[in-house]
């Protein structure tokens, strides 16, 4: 439940990773970035907070129970799976090159 409440506030500003998304690759896996110019932080319980932006963040869903968020930087891989429940909110940083349909998406939704 925790995750379909998430899942549908968050779908609005996420694209599907273009890693993921190609014919050739056989997963099965939902793996999502943040649109172009726009960076999402995650806040959890006990002041985690993970951040990242279009094609250096993968959103993984396909767990009920975590959240499963891979940040990649410098060649380092962070993966954090953190359960559904400890999860407070999302924070939308919108990038300065931005158009106003996000900047006006962002606002709305």
């Amino acid at each position: 439940m925790e995750q379909n409440f998430w899942r549908n506030k968050l779908n609005v500003f996420l694209v599907k990773h273009p890693l993921y998304d190609r014919d050739d690759l056989e997963i099965e896996e939902e793996i999502y970035t943040p649109r172009e110019n726009l960076k999402i932080r995650f806040w959890f319980e006990g002041n985690l907070q993970v951040e990242g932006s279009y094609n250096e963040l993968e959103i993984n869903f396909n767990s009920s129970d975590l959240l499963v968020l891979i940040k990649e930087s410098n060649e380092v891989r962070n993966i954090y799976r953190v359960l559904w429940s400890k999860l407070i909110c999302f924070e939308l940083i919108i990038g300065s090159e931005a158009n106003q349909k996000l900047k006006d998406l962002v606002r709305l939704n």
